[in-house]
């Protein structure tokens, strides 16, 4: 592609959660999103997510993160579960964060680890972990495809 265009791709319907089978042909928008990230799937992925000033990058979000999959793709799995991360009990649910985030007077965000006893059993444990953030600890691999 030229400097500005903005290609297609297509992701097919068995890598979507998605009701019927029908593949999805997506526009990448290169002048709104920048440039794609070429990335090796075999290799743990944790993406830079710079703050910004009006146009200028500032700095890197040291904060915890949740990746919101747009396309409804579920080809890749997060590294750590919450066994590994040490959780002892269940992680915020999404809507825990984004409300969190929208009325940070209220003391909604309780983190995983913050429990006298330990609540999380069976399944719940190997989990994946999907808190992101700067240090790396958690990562993302994508599935090869054929």
């Amino acid at each position: 592609p030229t400097p500005l265009s903005s290609p297609t791709y297509t992701i097919p319907h068995k890598y979507r959660d998605t009701p019927g089978e029908v593949d999805l042909s997506v526009v990448y928008d290169v002048e709104e999103l920048g440039c794609p990230i070429i990335w090796p799937f075999d290799q743990p992925f944790t993406p830079d997510v710079w703050i910004y000033d009006g146009e200028e990058a500032t700095r890197v979000l040291e904060a915890d993160y949740i990746l919101d999959e747009v396309n409804s793709r579920f080809d890749y799995n997060y590294t750590m579960t919450h066994a590994k991360m040490g959780c002892r009990r269940d992680t915020p649910s999404r809507e825990d964060l984004i409300q969190a985030v929208q009325d940070p007077d209220e003391d909604t965000y309780q983190t995983c680890f913050d429990s006298e006893t330990v609540t999380l059993e069976g399944k719940a444990r190997n989990a994946q972990y999907e808190i992101m953030n700067s240090t790396g600890v958690n990562t993302i691999l994508f599935s090869k495809h054929k």
